[in-house]
């Protein structure tokens, strides 16, 4: 007489070194680092975290002008399809703030402090904050001096990652060449 087998669902974990990840590939607990490391998507745009932040090793990258720049500001924006439809984009905008929806540097410290969102917590001079929706855009603003940086992302951040603070320890590890007077490093992914 045969035995009537049990029902046993297969479960598959996919496991990578040191990470947890979906089976997608999709890293939803490291944190994004809050010092830049080559690779970088852009001058000075540190790979990693952009794709921990936007899910995307395969992006669409354009990089407009430089750092410091006070006739060209410096954009780098990041288009990411996730799914057939669904886009995530990241923008990274540095830029004197006389020619920034602030005026000057007095204004923009005080507004970013004001933020109802998140105040960004950094080791270099000036001040920050998160604002925005992770069901829209969220925006990151630093102001130090006559410079600010921007970063804003959009889309929907729904997948058990903490956008606002990805998105602040992006900012954080951009700083030292708004900043801090360091070389802005050059791009290497694309190139």
């Amino acid at each position: 007489m045969r035995r009537a087998r049990a029902w046993v669902p297969l479960v598959v974990v996919c496991v990578v070194p040191g990470l947890l990840v979906a089976c997608s590939g999709r890293d939803t607990t490291t944190p994004v680092p809050t010092e830049a490391a080559a690779p970088f998507m852009c001058d000075g745009v540190p790979a990693l975290g952009v794709e921990l932040l936007t899910g995307a090793p395969d992006a669409e990258v354009t990089q407009e002008g430089q750092w410091g720049s006070d006739e060209r500001n410096f954009y780098c924006t990041v288009t990411v399809e996730q799914e057939p439809g669904l886009f995530r984009g990241l923008t990274v905008t540095e830029q004197r703030v006389a020619v920034s929806i602030f005026g000057d540097a007095a204004t923009a410290e005080e507004e970013l402090r004001a933020t109802s969102g998140q105040v960004i917590d950094a080791d270099e001079s000036g001040v920050g904050a998160v604002y925005g929706s992770t069901e829209g855009t969220l925006t990151a603003a630093w102001a130090c001096g006559e410079r600010v940086l921007w970063v804003e992302v959009q889309g929907v951040f729904d997948d058990g990652r903490a956008a606002e603070e990805d998105l602040s320890n992006l900012v954080v590890s951009m700083l030292p060449w708004v900043c801090g007077g360091q070389k802005v490093p050059e791009r290497t992914v694309g190139k």
